[in-house]
């Protein structure tokens, strides 16, 4: 729903159809919405003022956080061999 939301900036209601449907979905990593109220107004304020890089900027950003939360975790030890 957000690389929808990205692709439509153009149109208004639509994203905001969008992001208020990302705001009901959980994130339990952040422990809080997908779309947090807050984020939701300033990139539809953005929009409505006519700053379309403002708001894609916004949500390629929250993009880009959301989808780390899938990467695996980079480990800089070796794994333990154990007792031979």
């Amino acid at each position: 729903m957000m690389r929808e939301a990205l692709e439509h900036l153009d149109d208004t209601p639509r994203v905001k159809r969008l992001l208020l449907e990302l705001g009901r979905f959980y994130n339990p990593v952040a422990d809080g919405p997908v779309m947090p109220p807050a984020m939701r107004h300033e990139v539809l304020d953005r929009l409505e003022a006519a700053d379309v890089g403002g708001a894609r900027a916004l949500l390629e950003a929250l993009l880009a956080t959301y989808l780390k939360i899938d990467e695996p975790a980079a480990s800089s030890a070796e794994p333990s061999q154990g007792a031979q």
